[in-house]
C-alpha cells in the first residue's frame, strides 16, 4: 500500500505544485478509510488510512477528496470518512488517568497519563475520545477525566514562595519558588494550590503566594527611583532605578509595585514612581 504524503511533498504541493487551489487538511474519523484510484465505490484500493490520519486534500469530486500520496500521485477518499475540523486539545484533569487500546472499559490499558498532561483529540467515539500525547502515543481516553479547558497559569508573587510535597505548611519543602515564576495549577487544597513547575516537579504552594493575573510591565518615569526592602516609604533603600528603565511588577499593595530587578532580586517601588505599560 502506498503512503500518504510527507512533509516535504506537503510542502511542494502547498507552495503549488498542486494543480487544484482550495488544498486543506483532512482528519480521518472511520476506523480504517479506504484510498481509491477512482472516485466511485468498488474502485480498486491504493492505500489506506486509519483514524486520526491526516490527509492532504486537493480537490473535491463530487463526494468524493482526491489526496495526495507520499510517492507524488493522488487518491480518492469518500466525504463520510474523513473531516476538515482540525484535532482540539484536551487536558486530564484527574490525578492519573489511563488510556486504553480501544474506547471500552475493559479495554486493555496503554499508558498513565498525569494531571494537567495535554493531548491532542482526533475524534470521539461515544463517552470515549481518541487522543495522541508526547512521542506520537495514542489510544483511548475517558470523557470524565479530561477537560478541554486548559489548565490555569498561575504566576509567583512573593519573594520567600516554597514549593511543598502536601498541602500543609509544616510539609517538606520540594522547591522554592521565585518571584515571577510560572506555574500550571493542577487543583485547589484549603489554603493551597497544587501545581506544576515548567520542570515538572508538582506539589502545593500557598494560594497567597500566587496570582493568576500576569506581571505587569513598568516605565520608570524619575531619576533614581528607589527600589525599598518592604512597601514603606522609610524601609532600607535595595536598588535604584534610572529613569526609561522598564521592570516587571507582580503585585501591588500600599502604593508600591513588588518588582523584579535584572539581577534576580526582588523589592518595592512607589507607584508615583513608575508607569504601567500593560502585561508581559
Amino acid at each position: 500500500m502506498k503512503r500518504f504524503l510527507g512533509v516535504a511533498a506537503m510542502a511542494w504541493a502547498l507552495a503549488g505544485g498542486a494543480a487544484w487551489a482550495g488544498e486543506k487538511f483532512l482528519w480521518v474519523e472511520s476506523e480504517r478509510a479506504n484510498v481509491r484510484a477512482e472516485p466511485r465505490v468498488g474502485a480498486r484500493v491504493v492505500a489506506r488510512a486509519s483514524f486520526g490520519e491526516r490527509l492532504l486534500a486537493v480537490e473535491k469530486v463530487g463526494d468524493w477528496y482526491r489526496v495526495a500520496l507520499a510517492d507524488g500521485s493522488f487518491g480518492y477518499v469518500h466525504e463520510d470518512v474523513v473531516t476538515d475540523e482540525a484535532p482540539g486539545h484536551l487536558w486530564v484533569e484527574v490525578d492519573r488517568a489511563t488510556v486504553r487500546q480501544a474506547p471500552l472499559a475493559e479495554a486493555k490499558a496503554v499508558a498513565e497519563v498525569e494531571r494537567g498532561t495535554m493531548l491532542e483529540s482526533d475524534g470521539a467515539r461515544g463517552d470515549w475520545f481518541h487522543v495522541r500525547w508526547g512521542d506520537g502515543r495514542s489510544g483511548w481516553i475517558h470523557e470524565q477525566e479530561v477537560d478541554d479547558d486548559p489548565p490555569a497559569t498561575l504566576f509567583v508573587i512573593t519573594d520567600r514562595a516554597v514549593l511543598h510535597a502536601t498541602p500543609s505548611p509544616d510539609a517538606e519543602a520540594v522547591a522554592s519558588l521565585p518571584v515571577g515564576a510560572s506555574l500550571q495549577e493542577l487543583g485547589k487544597a484549603g489554603q493551597f494550590v497544587e501545581v506544576r513547575t515548567d520542570n515538572g516537579e508538582t506539589g502545593y504552594v500557598f494560594k497567597d503566594a500566587v496570582s493568576d493575573e500576569r506581571p505587569t510591565w513598568l516605565f520608570v518615569k524619575v531619576s533614581d527611583a528607589a527600589v525599598v526592602a518592604r512597601p514603606a516609604v522609610d524601609a532600607e533603600v535595595v536598588a535604584r532605578l534610572p529613569s526609561g528603565a522598564e521592570v516587571l511588577a507582580f503585585d501591588e499593595t500600599h502604593d508600591f509595585y513588588l518588582v523584579l530587578l535584572e539581577d534576580g532580586r526582588v523589592g518595592w517601588l512607589h507607584e508615583d514612581d513608575a508607569i504601567p505599560m500593560g502585561k508581559r
